[in-house]
């Protein structure tokens, strides 16, 4: 490790020479010489990430790079790469809200690429996308169940095809149609209502409140309704 940090520090100080001999200091920076300054460390430990996974069993995940989101509970005692995309969640009404139909069309029309697939971004995808305002405890319920069907059917399925690539693309047929349609309801979105319209028109609403101080329910179980009786897995 320690070779790889001296030669991208000294690059870098040659990089850094070659934009002050041109008058730019804008573009100046000293990343790789911190690195090698803790050489033996992480470049970025995510120590605030860390920590707050520390007080759970599992969290969320899903890859940063797809044709589309497949998300996934991982144990705390897996550290999460760059390559993957890690929510403080372990609840499942906020897997099925993220792996449900409704966020995956607001994930292909906010996402970037990379030339290779769709990029997940926290930014144009994760922030801006809206969550139910007002679920009923009857929706958030009706949502928990369907994701935990779900969870447990296609991990059935995965262990037949071999991973759960190979299940989302075969489809997962009554399962995701379930979920989907626990997840309209707690956006009080009706059957044939089209996806983005209302994701575009409760954003700007979320966006109004803010602006003004009022109250908006933002991402995970809502608050009046946590710690849920989870099902043994």
């Amino acid at each position: 490790v320690r070779p790889q940090r001296e030669q991208a520090a000294a690059q870098e100080a040659q990089r850094n020479a070659e934009l002050r001999a041109r008058g730019i200091r804008g573009r100046i920076n000293r990343h790789h010489h911190a690195f090698l300054e803790r050489w033996w460390q992480l470049s970025y430990p995510r120590s605030t990430l860390v920590a707050r996974l520390g007080a759970r069993d599992r969290y969320l995940v899903c890859g940063q790079l797809m044709e589309r989101p497949i998300f996934a509970f991982v144990s705390t005692d897996i550290r999460p790469s760059a390559a993957l995309i890690a929510f403080d969640f372990d609840d499942d009404y906020s897997f099925g809200i993220l792996q449900s139909s409704i966020h995956c069309a607001w994930f292909s029309a906010r996402c970037s690429t990379m030339g290779v697939g769709d990029r997940y971004t926290s930014r144009t995808v994760y922030d801006s996308f809206p969550w139910p305002q007002a679920p009923s405890a009857s929706a958030v319920h009706a949502v928990e169940a369907a994701a935990h069907a779900l969870q447990v059917g296609r991990a059935t399925r995965a262990t037949e095809l071999g991973s759960l690539r190979a299940v989302h693309k075969e489809g997962l047929g009554a399962l995701q149609v379930d979920l989907d349609a626990a997840v309209r309801l707690a956006y009080g979105m009706s059957p044939d209502e089209e996806i983005l319209t209302h994701l575009l028109g409760l954003n700007l609403h979320c966006s109004t409140a803010e602006s003004s101080g009022a109250p908006i329910l933002g991402p995970g179980r809502p608050e009046k309704l946590r710690a849920p009786s989870r099902p043994d897995r």
